[in-house]
């Protein structure tokens, strides 16, 4: 009894996990929504030279999202900067823009990169909506249910129709007894692998504490799994993409206010601030500061070649501006397309992963229920 309640409570721990998968999925496209309209407004605000504050006591009177906007204007008329009171607006504006927002804010380049980063926001937005055509929770979530249900059905059913075969003299099918084989050594895995799971999930958490707290680069589980296993890093490309175009936003941005290139660089630097890429822009600012040419520099810091080659052509007499905000879209753009294919690559084989499933559980399930009424006609005669 204690083996079968066991299994029931891993079976729930699955739903529940998936179902909080979900939830957080639904959670974070509404908080993308927010943060872009947030950022538009403000965008707005502040280039028209706006009073800010008014302006969000305007805004906090109508439509949904009042308290967020309401605390916002609070903040602000306390005194608090803009990136700490979207910070406690929380609309669930991403920790990368937070941070280029308090780096322009300390470099008085606020009213260049707020509008940059505005568009940037809604483009991203529109390429997940458009982007997606199944939703991947929709799969998981159906996984995560067949396997609470098989759970149930070779715990207490498959035990049952094992008895009446016995009694009659029937033997299990040879796919019933692999497929319940191999559920059962699943359910005996799963404790190892929920372990693993939690560990990898509480290491995260802790690595990101503590670099936050050091405020310096620090690799978590989740990056090295990433970067250390070969078929993982095409999961990575997504995030690094999006992560370069966002640092090349605030890049060009910082150089259209007039910055030099090195404080510019320090600045995007600041999009991914104890990320690798932030650690890669960092250590570009300050060969930059140091004096060493920009293409040598960049070489040096690892950035990507595509990058060294816009500095090369701006030191054959190019525009480095023009450069930069292509090589922005042209990460961008690459972003949405590797997710694009991540997300049409593992929808389709998750639902056929539980396609299989079914049939091959069907399968085991059904020829033990048709042997015993064989059996059974065959009595009867």
């Amino acid at each position: 009894m204690g083996t079968v309640i066991a299994y029931l409570l891993m079976a729930a721990v699955v739903v529940l996990i998936a179902l909080a998968y979900v939830s957080a999925q639904a959670n974070a496209r509404l908080r993308r929504v927010r943060s872009t309209e947030v950022l538009e407004l403000l965008a707005i605000v502040v280039g028209r030279n706006l009073p800010l504050e008014r302006s969000l006591g305007v805004r906090s009177n109508a439509g949904d999202a009042q308290g967020c906007y309401a605390r916002l204007q609070r903040s602000l008329e306390a005194g608090t900067t803009l990136s700490y009171a979207l910070q406690r607006g929380r609309f669930g504006v991403e920790s990368s823009v937070l941070n280029a927002l308090q780096a322009a804010e300390r470099a008085g380049s606020l009213r260049t990169v707020l509008p940059a980063l505005a568009r940037d926001a809604r483009c991203d937005l529109r390429a997940r909506i458009q982007g997606r055509a199944l939703p991947l929770w929709y799969p998981i979530l159906m996984l995560a249910v067949l396997t609470a249900a098989l759970t149930y059905t070779f715990v207490f059913v498959m035990p049952k129709l094992a008895e009446i075969g016995a009694d009659f003299g029937i033997a299990m099918p040879t796919i019933t007894q692999r497929v319940t084989e191999i559920v059962g050594w699943l359910l005996g895995v799963a404790p190892l692998v929920m372990g693993l799971v939690l560990l990898l999930v509480a290491g995260e958490v802790v690595v990101r504490l503590v670099r936050q707290k050091l405020r310096r680069y620090m690799p978590t589980p989740t990056d090295l799994l990433r970067y250390g296993l070969g078929p993982l890093r095409r999961i990575a490309l997504p995030g690094r993409y999006a992560t370069l175009a966002r640092q090349l936003t605030v890049l060009h941005a910082g150089l259209r206010a007039g910055h030099t290139l090195d404080a510019a660089a320090k600045q995007a630097a600041a999009v991914d601030a104890y990320g690798r890429q932030g650690a890669v822009m960092a250590v570009w600012a300050e060969r930059l500061r140091q004096g060493v040419p920009p293409r040598s520099a960049a070489s040096a810091a690892g950035l990507p070649a595509s990058f060294v080659r816009v500095l090369v052509q701006a030191e054959q007499g190019g525009d480095l501006e023009s450069g930069l905000e292509w090589l922005q879209g042209y990460y961008q753009r690459l972003s949405v397309h590797w997710r694009q294919v991540i997300a049409g690559v593992l929808s389709p084989v998750l639902v056929v992963a539980c396609a299989l499933l079914v049939a091959a559980c069907a399968l085991a399930l059904f020829m033990p229920l048709i042997a015993l009424l064989e059996a059974t006609v065959e009595s009867v005669q």
